[in-house]
């Protein structure tokens, strides 16, 4: 009875599969999630497929799933909350150019052109950034007066780095390692700012939501 079950079963790669049930013969190994011991594709032949003898798969409806669970969510959430995401946005390059201005001239000695550039872009858009958030602060959103605080601080250290490109202090003297003292102090306070903002608004949507 077992060699002719065997004979009209389809071998996969871990189980044997029965066509003419519709039924694998052995209990799925991933049976603790699938909570399917021996359905096959989870009981949906026609639309998915299982070659490993492990879990149904549907190239088409398991891709939109994964883009709905990630890239769908930071969609909606961005038109949910434009405000938000511009000054997120305008944190991360704030960070970004802060850091390249920073490293220029401290590890590099980069030119004049170079840090006062990226210092300058990093002032800008972490004056915007600070903005934004002191805004929602005013309107009684706690978690932007953070935000607002941790960019006033960032502001701060870019604007010490531009004064100090704009006067040309000499490299490794006192002047200049309390300005990019300064300035490293401000790129991680913009750069606690601008993950804090995120993840403090997806925690309280979450608590919204429950």
């Amino acid at each position: 009875m077992a060699n002719n079950l065997l004979e009209r079963a389809d071998s996969l790669v871990r189980r044997y599969y029965d066509p003419a049930t519709g039924q694998f013969l052995s209990v799925d190994p991933a049976a603790s999630v699938t909570e399917t011991p021996y359905a096959f594709t989870g009981g949906d032949p026609v639309n998915r497929v299982d070659p490993l003898g492990l879990w149904g798969l549907n190239p088409l409806s398991d891709v939109a799933q994964a883009w709905n669970d990630t890239g769908g969510k930071a969609v909606r959430w961005v038109k949910q909350h434009p405000r938000d995401a511009i000054g997120i946005g305008l944190g991360v390059v704030a960070v970004a150019t802060g850091g390249i201005g920073l490293g220029a001239d401290v590890a590099f000695e980069g030119t004049f052109l170079t840090t006062t550039v990226a210092d300058a872009t990093a002032l800008a858009t972490g004056a915007g950034a600070t903005y934004l958030d002191a805004g929602n602060c005013f309107s009684g959103d706690r978690v932007a007066c953070v935000g607002a605080g941790l960019g006033i601080a960032g502001v701060g250290g870019s604007l010490a780095s531009v004064i100090g490109d704009f006067f040309d202090v000499e490299v490794n003297s006192l002047p200049f390692a309390v300005i990019k003292g300064a300035s490293a102090f401000g790129l991680l306070s913009g750069l606690a700012g601008t993950v804090f903002d995120p993840f403090a608004m997806s925690l309280a949507d979450a608590a919204t939501c429950r």
